[in-house]
């Protein structure tokens, strides 16, 4: 296994040369990438798998992030939250479109209405993140809970919350995506959906491998696992 950079020269994509010289036997693509290397891969007859992506015409390992969402705010609402926010970027289209789905089912499931501040998706930047923050919190109350896309997010949220005196998880609780390293060490720790990277990985060599052996290698799509930490609790009581 040799771990390889795509890169652009000249406004054209290029292969490394361990690709182009036809000297390996297959390829493991981590996340969304250009098509361009997809369609040069299939032309050079090189077996490829694609991991983590949304890319929905080749053989991959995918996560299902709408239930992944759905699961997490039914978790938020089981522990007594109704009025949830979300954050979100929607420059990453395809996984954007299953955040919100899953949000949007499990709040209307659960007869729930959304206040339309509630819902942040251009969470591209970091002083995008900071405005998506404000507006979410806007109104003559705060949501009790924030969930967002990702782990990094969530990061943020916490970072923006406790400079503003505002405590987690007592007066907001906040979950995410991910279970990033960083996440398990934040104070409080964060409530997330775990990606199982090992998992991803492990079933992407044995689709390539049927692939390099000349078999059919159906995609999977994975189910993600709640790992429930300090940034979420149910919310306060009203007096």
């Amino acid at each position: 296994i040799i771990p390889v950079f795509f890169e652009v020269e000249d406004g054209a994509l290029k292969l490394p040369q361990v690709i182009s010289s036809g000297g390996i036997d297959g390829v493991l693509i981590l996340g969304d990438q250009n098509p361009t290397i997809y369609s040069k891969l299939k032309k050079m007859g090189i077996p490829f798998v694609v991991l983590d992506s949304h890319e929905n015409n080749t053989a991959g390992v995918s996560m299902n992030y709408k239930k992944a969402t759905y699961d997490s705010i039914k978790y938020l609402i089981d522990i007594g939250h109704r009025d949830i926010a979300i954050i979100s970027n929607g420059e990453l289209h395809e996984l954007n479109v299953y955040i919100i789905g899953g949000f949007q089912n499990a709040m209307k499931e659960s007869g729930i209405a959304v206040l339309p501040n509630r819902m942040q998706i251009n969470a591209n930047s970091e002083e995008s993140m900071e405005k998506c923050i404000k507006k979410a919190l806007d109104g003559p109350k705060m949501p009790t809970a924030i969930f967002c896309a990702i782990d990094a997010y969530s990061i943020n949220v916490i970072g923006y919350l406790n400079k503003n005196g505002i405590r987690v998880p007592e007066d907001i609780s906040v979950m995410s995506i991910g279970d990033y390293q960083l996440s398990k060490n934040m104070i409080p720790a964060i409530t997330t959906m775990c990606i199982d990277k090992h998992r991803i990985i492990m079933e992407g060599l044995g689709m390539l491998e049927n692939l390099i052996q000349g078999k059919k290698a159906k995609s999977k799509l994975l189910e993600l696992e709640l790992i429930v930490r300090d940034s979420t609790a149910p919310p306060k009581k009203k007096k």
